[in-house]
């Protein structure tokens, strides 16, 4: 037989709805990376009219098959995964041999592909600028990479072949920062006794947001800034994230190239698309397969032609009814994302010659690391500046 439905697993590891909510008020939280995948987990292939188990093949019933049997692990793939796969049914249960994905989505006309993987080459061509994780950060540290950006800093040859090449800024979200979750809960809450503690936290809040907006403004002053919600900041929980309110950056809405967008976003510079999230996505799906690198999560994302598979189970996403925001019908040529733990790349190449720059973008208050990529060649190389010699 030959079947094609969503991925459905039966997670036993995962807790229910009443054990979480215990441990939410346990005195040691619930870890976040916890894995909740487990090679007994059962497995089903359902569609919009019923559900069928699914096992590993060749059918022995002396000696089962395990999944790592195959050439194909069923386990590096989360519920929700889309797939078609050809087996023997036996007793209501079809034994799998072999399985398929839709493969990568047709990509519109855009760069050549890299000569090399040298950082900052001798290969000619412009550059997008990708930081996460901005909240928290030294300021030092900050304030260094603004400068660099601006050209205030490098030798004059990164001035000349990098940072004058410069076509857009993206800001991939979590840039706002901790303070805000505090305040919020002493000013609705009362939780705060000493009024005057809480008008000093209040008052450093709002110094840091000024802060935020005046380093964007100046970045937009010269060059397109695209900033993006994520986890952290203040738009609404579910994905997509809708584009951070304006209010929020009284100076750089002054700015024409200053744009507040949605997460995930996907835009153009020049022939190139690009696409990218603020990473809970991929700290979702972490927990429910064996993978753990996320450039190869992402490789796995676009054969499935999903951003988001484990959306709405275990990632809250609004409903959509008649279409899924979440589905990949363009292959992009740069995919990157974002608020991870640290930088990686990866140059995925499709069956029918697509070719995509993956990007794994570490936080910067953790890594001090930024992400330039070539939308020219597609090459790729990060930026560090730590202060720790």
């Amino acid at each position: 037989v030959v079947l094609i439905g969503t991925l459905v697993k039966e997670l036993k590891l995962l807790p229910t709805i009443i054990e979480q909510y215990t441990k939410e008020r346990a005195i040691v939280p619930v870890p976040k990376d916890k894995k909740f995948v487990n090679e007994k987990d059962k497995v089903w292939l359902e569609d919009d009219s019923s559900r069928i188990q699914i096992k590993p093949g060749p059918y022995n019933a002396e000696t089962p098959a395990s999944w790592s049997d195959l050439d194909f692990d069923i386990h590096k793939y989360s519920h929700g995964s889309v797939m078609g796969v050809k087996g023997i049914e036996f007793e209501g249960v079809v034994y799998v041999e072999e399985f398929c994905v839709a493969g990568a989505p047709p990509q519109p006309d855009g760069p050549s592909l890299p000569n090399s993987e040298d950082p900052i080459s001798a290969d000619k061509g412009r550059y997008v600028v990708i930081m996460s994780g901005i909240a928290g950060a030294e300021p030092l540290q900050l304030q260094m990479m603004l400068n660099y950006i601006q050209g205030h800093l490098g030798s004059e040859k990164e001035q000349s072949e990098v940072i004058s090449q410069i076509v857009r800024v993206i800001v991939a979200g979590n840039s706002f920062p901790e303070q805000q979750k505090k305040a919020g809960k002493g000013i609705l809450r009362k939780q705060l006794k000493d009024r005057q503690h809480e008008s000093e936290e209040k008052r450093e809040y709002i110094n840091l947001l000024r802060d935020l907006d005046i380093d964007l403004a100046h970045l937009a002053s010269s060059i397109d800034v695209d900033v993006m919600p994520g986890e952290s900041d203040p738009s609404n929980f579910t994905l997509p994230h809708q584009p951070l309110n304006s209010c929020l950056f009284p100076l750089s809405s002054k700015f024409s190239t200053f744009h507040r967008v949605s997460a995930p976003h996907m835009c153009t510079a020049d022939q190139t698309v690009i696409l990218g999230t603020s990473g809970e996505e991929i700290k979702n799906l972490q927990q429910f397969i064996t993978v753990e690198d996320p450039t190869e999560i992402v490789e796995q994302l676009i054969g499935l032609r999903h951003i988001a598979p484990t959306a709405p189970n275990t990632l809250p996403a609004y409903p959509s009814e008649e279409e899924d925001p979440f589905v990949l019908n363009v292959c992009p040529h740069i995919y990157f994302v974002a608020n991870q733990k640290s930088f990686s790349s990866k140059l995925f190449i499709g069956d029918n010659g697509q070719h995509t720059r993956i990007v794994s973008v570490p936080e910067f208050v953790s890594s001090n690391t930024i992400a330039f990529v070539n939308i020219d060649t597609l090459s790729c190389f990060p930026m560090n500046f730590s202060t720790d010699f």
